[in-house]
């Protein structure tokens, strides 16, 4: 997925989903502008058993992964599960975003869960390799090696 108008790959709702050596670069335009950006719409979606190997992305005008779980909030108690291996971006804003806050409060549910990013190689970004300042909840644990 080369020179996209807003994200190179979206994922918004998945059950069971594999990526192998997925490509996306020069995302532009539009915001998020993420190479590959896993983001829900709604409580109703889904973050379960995705495992991508091999992500490369490059030169995004967002950040090379984004992950925002803030839409999973609302719809009862949710878990993820997210395993990357081998993620590499090159001069993106950011290699690797993860945000999840509650956007109002009073939201009902919490997220759990699980989200791996296993060795990493990011280069050349315009502001920080990873970007973990809006990450929140605690009962979603990062793990990366």
């Amino acid at each position: 997925c080369d020179n996209n108008r807003r994200n190179g790959i979206s994922i918004i709702s998945a059950n069971g989903l594999k990526l192998i050596s997925p490509y996306a670069a020069n995302s532009n335009g539009t915001l998020p502008m993420a190479g590959l950006d896993i983001e829900p719409n709604s409580p109703k979606n889904e973050l379960k058993g995705i495992y991508i190997s091999g992500l490369k992305t490059e030169n995004n005008s967002g950040n090379g992964l984004d992950i925002v779980l803030n839409n999973l909030y609302g719809g009862g108690d949710k878990n993820v599960d997210i395993q990357i291996k081998n993620p590499k971006d090159v001069a993106s804003v950011t290699g690797a975003r993860v945000i999840s806050f509650r956007q109002k409060a009073g939201i009902p549910g919490s997220i759990r869960g699980m989200i791996h990013i296993d060795k990493p190689l990011w280069s050349g970004q315009k502001k920080s390799s990873i970007d973990t300042s809006a990450m929140r909840e605690k009962a979603v644990r990062l793990n990366m090696q």
